[in-house]
Formats: C-alpha cells, sequence, structure tokens
C-alpha cells in the first residue's frame, strides 16, 4: 500500500508527460519551454515540502 502514498504525485506526473507529449506533437519549441517551466514548478514543490520536514 505504499503506492498509495505517492499516487497523487505519480498522476501529476503521467498528467505532465501527457501535455508534453501532446505539445511535441504542435511544436519542439513550446515543448521545451513548458518542459522547462514544470520542471521550475516541481522544484519549488519539492522545495517547500523539503522546507517544511527540515524544522
Amino acid at each position: 500500500m505504499k503506492i498509495l502514498k505517492f499516487f497523487d504525485d505519480l498522476l501529476l506526473l503521467a498528467g505532465c508527460i501527457c501535455i508534453l507529449y501532446g505539445l511535441s506533437l504542435w511544436s519542439v519549441i513550446v515543448t521545451w519551454i513548458v518542459g522547462g517551466l514544470m520542471l521550475i514548478g516541481w522544484s519549488l514543490l519539492i522545495g517547500k515540502v523539503m522546507a517544511k520536514y527540515a524544522d
């Protein structure tokens, strides 16, 4: 049942992959830009979680 702990993260990752795949069929440049923005967003989310557990 450990997978249920990370299920929301897996759904978020799958959604990002679907968005990037759809964009790649349209424009490679837009895909790279959106992919970079998604990585920045993920880093901010992970940073907030790590800061919460650092206390």
